[in-house]
């Protein structure tokens, strides 16, 4: 009994209007997959592959500046595999093992579609009808048409002609040559590289600038006397329970916040929210939640008698620890698109055994090469394949209400030096490999929730990037959620960025008085800018957490108090009282010194 795989796959055409823009095509890449059931011997199974065009469009960042479907021959095939697909491939091309070929394609498994027509995708009508998971997830369709954004990802855009791109129009001058020995291996003759490698830059000019931060946020109105905040009303978080993002009552929520409040929200937690005792909030608690599932004891507030026969005879909640997965990368080689959805509901099911409220996963950045620092995190090199995988594991995790927060969010190339770094390429490569996964996790996969990244996108910390975190991810993608740092332990990641989409900084304690410094009372009150940005930032958190398990148990016209256990209030008493003793035994001691050294000096 087996079971098998089945992939769809796709050529696209190569044409003058690609080389004339710098259009870079793959010549083979992955459309959809599925797995079959367990099959018996001579049994069979139909699987619907469903894929919409724009998938297979390419981003044109020069000429039309939005996705490209060209005209032309496209090749669609299936096999157990992407070698067994581009096989067949080859074999409605008319090629066999005597021109090379491992093995012989079957062209019975290859479709030709002609399309004719030359189609720019600014604003796809996606729906149910176009690309279509197994259990019918499917895009949502853009909020604003779809356009360039990162124009300063490329180091041409400051230094026009510095930097020569990998490119299918002339291999030889962009990657080098291959000299082929008898003995058949591969000696590389790196001669045409490095005579057409560009000399280093030095950063100065714009590229400085965006580097440093210098002018790049841009203070606004010092009258803030419109923005209301402290309001003494009593409204309470519940009520805005299944209402929408746009609700008015919204408005009146935060007006009731004080700039405290609002400034706590966003800062002065490592992982969760604290609570809001104004507006009844109780918190939240959100750990990590990639590759392996849930980590970490349980939280404190769960620290309640279990029954004794419970996870071998522990009774108490923090001492049992969460269940452990496979990797990303080993869930995404199942290629099962049920297994990797089945896979988030219990990411869900652990993270709520665990006391969590959101998970900080799927990690969706790219394997770029196999012995990379986090690859255990991501789930493939392939980028439609983790599209894929990102959207079933995202919609598992939050079946049951779960918060998933994809991430690193996004570029997050490598881990050494990742505080920071730079990481420069084409628009086109940013949404066509690295973008698409996450496209995944929250355009089909319904993310509420999304962790940026430590490292710059160009000159420009993600955080602080208009293009990725507001046009790209809420314009595009319909994001409604709320954007949180990666640690936030470099100065970098400044708190004005949360005026470029960056909704909560994750603070450990040493860093508060860091945050506080950039963003305070007297600072929000004198930029009308920051104010409004701080408070739909506020916004997009609440409106997250209200509709989520955090709000589990808060009914219409409860209220939160702050309670301290009868244990903790007896601990903080011996602590006093020793402390008390501790103080008094010591001045004692200083005391009788001091009348020993008097008496000496009289004798």
């Amino acid at each position: 009994m087996l079971t098998h795989l089945v992939v769809r796959i796709v050529s696209v055409p190569f044409t003058a209007h690609d080389r004339a823009h710098q259009i870079e095509k793959s010549a083979i890449q992955l459309v959809s997959f599925d797995k079959t059931a367990l099959l018996q011997p001579g049994a069979s199974q139909d699987i619907t592959l469903v894929m919409d065009l724009f998938y297979i469009a390419s981003f044109d960042a020069v000429a039309a500046r939005t996705f490209l479907l060209e005209d032309g021959r496209y090749y669609f095939a299936i096999g157990n595999g992407a070698h067994s697909a581009l096989n067949n491939v080859m074999a409605e091309m008319g090629y066999t093992v005597a021109d090379g070929m491992t093995a012989n394609g079957n062209a019975n498994h290859v479709r030709v579609w002609v399309n004719d027509t030359f189609r720019a995708m600014r604003q796809p009508d996606f729906g149910p009808e176009g690309f279509t998971t197994i259990n019918g997830l499917y895009r949502t369709r853009p909020n604003q048409p779809i356009t360039t954004h990162l124009d300063n990802a490329c180091l041409n855009y400051f230094a026009p002609g510095s930097t020569l791109h990998l490119s299918r129009t002339n291999w030889e001058r962009t990657w080098g040559e291959w000299d082929y020995q008898e003995n058949r291996s591969a000696v590389w003759n790196p001669t045409a590289l490095y005579t057409t490698r560009p000399a280093a830059i030095n950063p100065s000019g714009e590229l400085r600038r965006q580097l440093l931060f210098v002018n790049v946020y841009e203070p606004g109105s010092t009258d803030t006397s419109h923005i209301r905040h402290g309001v003494n009303t009593s409204y309470s978080l519940i009520d805005m329970k299944g209402e929408s993002f746009d609700h008015p009552q919204w408005e009146r929520i935060l007006d009731q916040m004080t700039i405290g409040e609002l400034l706590e929200t966003i800062g002065r937690n490592f992982g969760g929210t604290s609570p809001i005792i104004g507006i009844n909030y109780p918190g939240s608690v959100d750990n990590d939640g990639a590759a392996a599932g849930p980590v970490g004891n349980f939280h404190p507030r769960f620290n309640v008698a279990m029954p004794a026969n419970l996870n071998l005879g522990v009774s108490n909640f923090s001492d049992i620890n969460a269940r452990m997965f496979p990797s990303h990368s080993t869930q995404a080689m199942t290629f099962n698109q049920a297994l990797l959805f089945e896979i988030g509901e219990m990411f869900c099911e652990s993270g709520y055994y665990a006391g969590h409220d959101g998970l900080w996963g799927p990690g969706m950045n790219i394997i770029r090469v196999p012995q990379g620092g986090r690859n255990t995190e991501y789930f493939s090199s392939c980028p439609q394949h983790s599209f894929i995988a990102g959207a079933q594991m995202t919609a598992g995790m939050q079946s049951n209400g779960m918060i998933a927060a994809p991430k690193h969010f996004a570029f997050n190339d490598h881990e050494m030096g990742r505080y920071g770094y730079g990481a420069f390429m084409t628009e086109q490569t940013a949404r066509e490999i690295q973008l698409r996964a996450f496209e995944g996790a929250v355009a089909v996969g319904g993310a509420r929730k999304m962790m940026n990244a430590l490292n710059r996108l160009g000159p420009t910390w993600v955080g602080n990037h208009d293009g990725v975190q507001n046009q790209i991810l809420r314009g595009e993608w319909n994001f409604s959620g709320y954007v949180l740092t990666d640690n936030a332990n470099g100065n970098f990641q400044t708190p004005r960025g949360v005026a470029f989409g960056t909704d909560k900084w994750m603070l450990m304690s040493t860093r508060n008085t860091w945050f506080d410094s950039e963003l305070n009372r007297t600072v929000l009150l004198n930029d009308a800018r920051l104010f409004e940005a701080v408070r739909t930032a506020n916004h997009r958190i609440l409106y997250v957490y209200v509709n989520s398990r955090a709000m589990n148990g808060i009914a219409i016209g409860a209220q939160v108090v702050r309670a301290i256990p009868w244990w903790e209030a007896l601990l903080i008493s011996f602590i006093v009282i020793f402390a008390v003793f501790a103080a008094a035994t010591i001045t004692m001691y200083v005391l009788s010194i001091l009348k020993e050294k008097k008496g000496g000096k009289k004798s």
